[in-house]
C-alpha cells in the first residue's frame, strides 16, 4: 500500500493545483528545457577519482578566491578556468542571488567535472517566507510556529527538486513534496492544508465549504492517480510486474 505519509498529501493537495496528472507536475516546457541543459550530469569518464567537493556558489559569483580557489590551489588547478566556465554557463539564466549546488569530481590526472544542482529545500524555503537565515526555526511550544506556507508552494519547490533531470517525474511530486514538508517542519514551519487541515485559506470561503470542496477535489485527483499508477504498471515490463504489487487491482 501506499506510503501513510504521500496519501496524506495527495488528500490535503490544495484546490488550486490541477487535478490531472501530468499537467500541473512538472515545470513549464520553457524552464524544463533549460533546466535540462543547465542541470545536466555529464559522463563518467572511468578514471579514478582523487578527490569529490561540494560547493554552495552563487549564480555568476565564482572566483579564485576561497572556498573554491584553495581546493583548487592544493592540487595546481586553475580556479580561473573553473570560474570562468560556472559564470557563463549560470549568470545568463539565473539572478545573482541564487545559491546553486556545485559538485566538482577530481581525478588523479588533475582532470575534474563539475556539475550543477538547484538550491537546497531550505534556501527555496527561505525565499518563499522572505526570511533570512537563524529567522526559522523549531518552536517548542507545540502549535506555534514561526512562519505559514500553502501547500501549493511546497508543490512548486518540489517541482525543482527532481532526482534526476534525465527523468523529472520520479520520483513523484507527492514523494517530493513530504520532503520538502519534512524540511519545513524542521525549520518551524506550519503548512496551511497539512498541520491546519480544518483552515479556510480561502478569502470569502467558509471553513465548510472549503472542506466539502476539497473532499470532491481530493476524490477525482486520487482516482486520476490510481488510474495513472494502474496505467504505469500494466506498461512496465513482465519482469517489474512479476515483482511489484498491483496496488489497484480492477
Amino acid at each position: 500500500m501506499l506510503r501513510r505519509g504521500t496519501v496524506s498529501l495527495l488528500r490535503a493537495r490544495p484546490k488550486t493545483v490541477n487535478v490531472e496528472p501530468g499537467s500541473n507536475r512538472m515545470p513549464d516546457a520553457a524552464v524544463m528545457a533549460k533546466a535540462k541543459d543547465i542541470f545536466a550530469v555529464p559522463e563518467f569518464p572511468g578514471k579514478r577519482v582523487l578527490h569529490n567537493w561540494r560547493f554552495f556558489i552563487k549564480a555568476g559569483k565564482a572566483a579564485t578566491g576561497p572556498p573554491v580557489g584553495q581546493e583548487f590551489s592544493k592540487l595546481g588547478l586553475k580556479a580561473m578556468d573553473f570560474a570562468k566556465s560556472f559564470n557563463d554557463r549560470t549568470k545568463p539564466h539565473f539572478k545573482d542571488d541564487v545559491e546553486l549546488i556545485v559538485r566538482i569530481q577530481v581525478y588523479f590526472d588533475k582532470s575534474y567535472l563539475y556539475t550543477i544542482e538547484p538550491p537546497p529545500t531550505a534556501w527555496f524555503i527561505l525565499r518563499a517566507l522572505r526570511k533570512k537565515r537563524r529567522e526559522t526555526g523549531p518552536v517548542p511550544i507545540r502549535g506555534h510556529y514561526s512562519a505559514l506556507m500553502t501547500l501549493e508552494m511546497a508543490y512548486e519547490i518540489a517541482k525543482m527538486k527532481p532526482r534526476s533531470w534525465g527523468r523529472p517525474e520520479y520520483p513523484l511530486i507527492e514523494t517530493r513534496v513530504r520532503r520538502v514538508v519534512g524540511q519545513g517542519a524542521r525549520m518551524g514551519v506550519c503548512f496551511v492544508g497539512v498541520d491546519t487541515p480544518h483552515s479556510s485559506p480561502v478569502k470569502g470561503v467558509t471553513e465548510k465549504q472549503y472542506a466539502e470542496e476539497s473532499e470532491r477535489y481530493r476524490a477525482m485527483h486520487m482516482e486520476q492517480y490510481e488510474a495513472l499508477r494502474q496505467r504505469e504498471l500494466e506498461e512496465a515490463p513482465l519482469i517489474e510486474r512479476l515483482h511489484r504489487p498491483n496496488f489497484f487491482p480492477a
